[in-house]
């Protein structure tokens, strides 16, 4: 039977991504409702999925109008997926009483605590952090920290692509994410830390990001090292400028008021992430390694959640607020593998 499901936000960069997932891991066999606020742009993005063969109709919502979010909700769905942020878990709340799966992509534990305490444990499922950075993270972090009976240390290091397509969105919420403060620094991205990858050297420095305390609070595994940085040292330095001196914010203002884009298209956007966990495994010191390279930060991410999407359709046991390690394992990297967008699994 055909999918309905509702991408809030399809018209931008990653929500478009997703989309065209979704068509890829339900076999065709999905309607995507577009949901976006900009009645003139909306149905020009259908257009743009049709052109793809992907079945898809638009559907106005307007965080401004709740009864635009109600109507849109209120019609035969099965599965809602939020590629915007919100303030208030608005949608989570509406899916909650309708009895439809929610999929989240937010990267803020503030927002996830938030909905954890709105929602029923029993109701239908809504699933938090379901991308790449955080979500497939967390669930590489599940599978390296299984077997130990000890955990000393884990470590989730992500190696970002200069190149990436992505949208002054997705840019806006890293640089929020790397600037909040780690330990006693003012903020992060300053430690650096050399770490080698398919025999490439990468710098990259500690950050302090959301998904750490989830992990340790759902797994009681202490609190992840998250670092991060992109594949051109000369990039991080000046990323590293900018937050000194506090220029990010204001330039991606200028960049906003001026419209300017950063989604055009490369032939090089792999990013590579790596999940290291020390500690005691079978009564030996042990160190164990996950490294994985995607082809782009989108199509992963974009991939996943469809993935994601499609585990709960098919898994009605999965009820309330969740996050994908909760219920995913290994098994989905060859799943992402079939898909494309895993490029190489890369073993320690």
């Amino acid at each position: 039977m055909k999918k309905n499901i509702l991408v809030i936000g399809a018209s931008g960069s990653l929500g478009f991504e997703i989309c065209r997932s979704l068509h890829k891991v339900f076999d065709e066999k999905v309607t995507v409702l577009v949901g976006d606020y900009r009645k003139e742009r909306g149905p020009k993005t259908v257009e743009r999925l049709e052109k793809l063969e992907i079945a898809a109709k638009f559907i106005y919502t307007d965080f401004s109008e709740y009864k635009s979010l109600d109507d849109a909700i209120n019609q035969p769905l099965d599965c809602v997926i939020v590629a915007v942020k919100q303030n208030k878990p608005v949608l989570q709340e509406l899916c909650s009483i309708y009895s439809i799966p929610c999929i989240d992509l937010t990267a803020y534990g503030s927002f996830t605590n938030f909905v954890e305490n709105v929602l029923p444990n029993n109701g239908a499922p809504s699933i938090m952090m379901a991308g790449f950075f955080p979500g497939l993270s967390g669930v590489l972090v599940h599978s390296a920290v299984s077997d130990f009976s000890e955990i000393q240390q884990v470590k989730v290091n992500l190696v970002q692509n200069k190149n990436a397509q992505v949208g002054l969105s997705g840019i806006e919420d890293m640089l929020k994410i790397i600037h909040q403060p780690v330990g006693d620094a003012a903020h992060g991205f300053r430690e650096v830390e050399t770490i080698n990858i398919k025999q490439r050297t990468f710098k990259i420095r500690k950050i302090a990001h959301d998904e750490g305390a989830v992990l340790d609070e759902k797994l009681g595994i202490g609190l992840p090292t998250y670092q991060t940085g992109w594949n051109q040292n000369g990039f991080n330095h000046l990323v590293s400028f900018l937050l000194e001196y506090g220029l990010a914010e204001p330039l991606l203002k200028i960049a906003k008021k001026l419209k300017l884009k950063f989604n055009a298209r490369h032939n090089d956007e792999r990013v590579y992430l790596e999940v290291e966990a020390s500690g005691i495994k079978f009564q030996e010191q042990t160190t164990e390694k996950i490294q994985i390279e995607a082809t782009s930060d989108y199509g992963i991410t974009a991939d996943f959640c469809a993935l994601v999407a499609k585990k709960i359709l098919n898994n009605r046991a999965i009820k309330g607020v969740k996050y994908p390690f909760q219920f995913m394992g290994l098994e989905v990297l060859d799943q992402l593998a079939q898909l494309g967008q895993l490029k190489k699994i890369i073993p320690a």
